[in-house]
């Protein structure tokens, strides 16, 4: 039987071997390739201030730190619906509270929801770029300015991408960009990387500061070990991994979380990030590639659609379909039986189809596909509609 995989980074020798390298001649925490990777960034995106961080959440949260030192009468912080649960705990842990916008069909955060939802005590608004999908830029920074919010420009899923010749993530007070799996340019996975950008001198001036207290990375070994097993040789080494965490879910060892500590970038992940951005047209190409043979394949589907695909084929991260008529947990399964990897979608994102935009939704292959790769998902979801809408009337779902 075919396999097709979820892979969640465009990897070749050369960050393998620099991996290896690194973590044999030191703990892959201090180094030179800190400094050069932030005069890299620096010069190449034109910017002033860039912190590197062990993730863009890390960012995330001291910003928000530094924005309730400025307007300490204001707590909440409007964001979309559809998100990385993560954005809602660093929301939280900064003891502030989310307000929860609606989406559009394309899966970004809606303009006209976050008008309704400004109000005294709104601090911030949070602008994802969702798996790539550029948001209504325009828009949500004039609602911003009217406002006196703060707008943190969240291109964490995307690096490199340009909107009216304005780097994505320099439109906010602040903008965040990262390198974990599943991203434009990965280094690893659990907290391997990212950069915050501050456009706004009196945040600046508090981000300083607080930057000369934020420690270096701990040892990166073990996230390294854990990546290449789950994500770099998975079909032969993920066993293992799962039986470690197994191991140790029964001797009750505690699982450490990565992100809880603020560090900066490792020595390791700033390397393989330099790499990584030496074939960034090579990665956007690859997945437009796929995209639009993607768009080709699928198109004459009754129930299955790329929402984010309707106004043309984009630059994505990762490829995520709504099925209006197969549940996504049934459709997972056919897919799966059949050897393509799949992976549920943010929040209750895969849910049944409810007429929601945020409803119906479930990942597919894209990264490092080949043209037979696409073809053969693609004759697979044709057989999953045929097969498994046999017996099922069509129904128009409106939105309760």
């Amino acid at each position: 039987m075919r396999r097709v995989q979820l892979n969640v980074a465009y990897w070749g020798w050369k960050e393998f071997i620099f991996s290896c390298y690194i973590h044999i001649i030191s703990s892959g925490i201090k180094g030179k390739h800190i400094n050069e990777l932030e005069s890299f960034i620096k010069s190449n995106f034109g910017l002033d201030n860039v912190y590197l961080l062990n993730s863009a959440r890390a960012g995330i949260y001291q910003s928000l730190l530094v924005m309730k030192k400025i307007k300490t009468d204001k707590n909440e912080v409007i964001l979309p619906k559809y998100i990385c649960p993560s954005v809602i705990e660093v929301i939280t842990r900064a003891e502030l509270k989310p307000i929860m916008a609606d989406i559009r069909e394309d899966l970004t955060i809606d303009p006209e929801s976050i008008e309704s939802l400004i109000s005294e005590k709104t601090l911030a608004i949070l602008m994802p770029h969702m798996y790539g999908k550029v948001s209504k830029i325009n828009k949500i920074v004039q609602l911003s300015k009217q406002n006196d919010t703060f707008l943190i420009d969240d291109a964490a899923q995307l690096v490199g991408e340009f909107h009216q010749k304005q780097l994505v993530g320099t439109f906010g007070d602040v903008g965040v960009v990262s390198f974990s799996q599943s991203k434009t340019l990965v280094t690893g996975v659990r907290a391997s990387g990212g950069f915050l950008i501050c456009n706004n001198d009196k945040i600046n001036n508090y981000l300083m500061k607080q930057y000369e207290g934020v420690p270096y990375s701990e040892s990166r070994k073990s996230p390294f070990l854990h990546f290449v097993m789950t994500c770099l040789f998975k079909r032969y080494l993920g066993t293992i991994d799962y039986y470690l965490s197994r191991i140790k879910t029964k001797l009750g060892l505690p699982r450490k979380d990565y992100y809880k500590s603020i560090t900066r970038i490792s020595n390791v992940d700033a390397k393989i990030a330099l790499i990584q951005f030496k074939k960034i047209d090579d990665i956007k190409k690859s997945n437009k590639k796929s995209l639009k043979e993607y768009q080709e394949h699928l198109h004459c589907l009754d129930s299955i659609h790329i929402p984010q695909l309707s106004s043309g084929v984009n630059f994505l991260t990762r490829l995520i379909i709504r099925t209006h008529k197969i549940t996504p947990e049934e459709l997972s399964q056919f897919l799966n039986e059949n050897g393509i990897e799949t992976r549920k979608a943010y929040m209750n994102g895969s849910q049944p189809f409810t007429g929601h935009p945020e409803s119906g939704l479930l990942e597919l292959p894209l990264v490092g596909l080949n043209e037979a790769d696409v073809q053969y998902v693609a004759s697979v979801l044709q057989r999953a509609e045929s097969t498994l809408l046999k017996d099922k009337p069509w129904q128009i779902i409106q939105p309760s």
